[in-house]
Order: structure tokens, then C-alpha cells, then sequence
């Protein structure tokens, strides 16, 4: 594997918000914040997409940084300041939309048949059926940030929480459904459009490929750009979460 630093040439280049987010950093930390960006911002772009193969494919990516403890590895998560003003508007909306809602009902002594929560970040500890729900309603597509692979693998290991099939499948944006006979519900997602940026070290990473084994075996790990390092790399910067403000007007 080319594990080469990205070229200065690259981040000459820039747009603005990146070059400014990158300037912080330097060697494997700048490569990483740049990455992590990127898949961050592709979360935010629904309507842009390209054909490949005949098939439409959305700008949404996978991002897994692996290195030892200790090595600076959370500093991927300072992009995460792209989206966090999107999911907490988002969310705040919804909030108050719902609060009408029952509001109104309970003024009207109908029954309340409100819209459901929206965000745009997804927690990894979450169960298979709940990441369907989250999906179906995400604003524009959702994106999945944690900083230790352990949070998503121990989700996965769990009867209620095995998700890798989602996973596959928003990839390549291929429809997947559920149906439950207990709720007597089913839910058919289409078009998904879902990032993912993750960090671990090796044994996380090591467990949670054998997690998602059979996934491996038919080409899943492949759909992840991946970052390895093995010594530090990280003193940790002045000011950064400023240079991720940014507005929604």
C-alpha cells in the first residue's frame, strides 16, 4: 500500500475552507483533517453525482483512519464542525415542528400524528432497525462520525445492531427494506446517501473487519479510504475549531 504524504501541490490548490482547515497542520495530521473534510462535505452535496458503469453514484464516502493509541488519531474529528451547524439546525427545526404539532393536537383533542425526528449525524451505537428509521429521514442524507471503530463494532456484533448489510448497500446507493410483523411496519429506502468517517487502532480495526467478515468477502473493506500510521503524528493545534465555523445562511 502507498502510504506516500498527499502532495503540497494538492493543498496549493484548495478551496478556501479547506486550504484555512489545513494550514493548522502538518504531514500525516493535514493529510487526515483533509481527508476526514472531504468525506465530511460529501454528506452535504445531494444533488451532485457522476455515472459510472452505467450506475449514478452520489459524492458520499468512506473514510477509516487506523493507528496506534495515543496518535493523535481524534484529530479527524475537527472536521466534524462541517456538519455539526447542519445536523443541529436540522434537528432544532424538527424539534419545534413536533412541539406544534402535539401542541396543536392536544388543543384540538385529536390524535397527534407528528413528523419524526431529523438529523444529519448518525451515531454509530445504534440498532439495525433504528438506522433505517434515522435514513428514511435524514436530511438530504445522513453521515456516521466516531472516533473509536469500538463504538460501530460493538453495534455490530449484536443480533439488534448488525447493520453491515446498510452499510454495503448505501455505498452504492442500491435500495434496501425492512419489515417488522410485530410494529407492522416496513420501510423501503432508495437513493441512500451516507458517509462514514471512523478512526481505531489495529486491533480495533482488526475487529472489526472479523465483525463484517463475510462483508469483506465481497468487496466491503474495499469501499473505505484508509489511512495507516504507526508511531505519533499529532501535537495538538491553537484555535482550530474556529476555522470549521461556518454559517447556514
Amino acid at each position: 500500500m502507498n502510504n506516500d504524504l498527499i502532495p503540497e501541490e494538492v493543498y496549493d490548490n484548495l478551496p478556501g475552507l479547506l486550504k484555512d482547515a489545513a494550514s493548522a497542520f502538518s504531514g500525516r495530521e493535514r493529510d487526515i483533517v483533509l481527508m476526514a473534510s472531504i468525506t465530511a462535505i460529501s454528506a452535504t452535496l445531494p444533488n451532485a453525482y457522476g455515472i459510472y458503469d452505467g450506475n449514478k453514484y452520489y459524492t458520499n464516502l468512506y473514510f477509516f483512519v487506523v493507528a496506534p493509541p495515543a496518535s493523535g488519531k481524534s484529530v479527524l474529528l475537527y472536521p466534524r464542525g462541517l456538519v455539526e451547524p447542519i445536523h443541529e439546525q436540522v434537528y432544532d427545526d424538527r424539534r419545534r415542528q413536533i412541539e406544534d404539532c402535539r401542541q396543536q393536537a392536544a388543543e384540538n383533542s385529536v390524535r397527534s400524528n407528528c413528523p419524526p425526528n431529523q438529523i444529519k449525524i448518525i451515531p454509530g451505537n445504534i440498532s439495525s432497525a433504528d438506522i433505517y428509521g434515522k435514513l428514511e429521514h435524514a436530511h438530504f442524507g445522513a453521515i456516521i462520525f466516531e472516533s473509536e471503530a469500538d463504538t460501530l463494532v460493538a453495534a455490530l456484533k449484536q443480533e439488534w445492531g448488525n447493520f453491515s448489510d446498510v452499510l454495503r448497500v448505501a455505498f452504492h446507493h442500491e435500495p434496501i427494506s425492512i419489515s417488522r410483523k410485530k410494529e407492522d411496519s416496513y420501510v423501503m429506502l432508495k437513493d441512500i446517501k451516507l458517509s462514514l468517517v471512523l478512526s481505531g487502532t489495529p486491533n480495533q480495526a482488526k475487529s472489526l473487519i472479523q465483525s463484517i467478515e463475510m462483508a469483506c468477502s465481497v468487496g466491503f473493506c474495499s469501499t473505505f479510504l484508509m489511512s495507516l500510521r504507526v508511531g505519533r503524528m499529532y501535537q495538538k493545534p491553537k484555535s482550530i475549531i474556529a476555522l470549521y465555523s461556518i454559517s447556514l445562511d
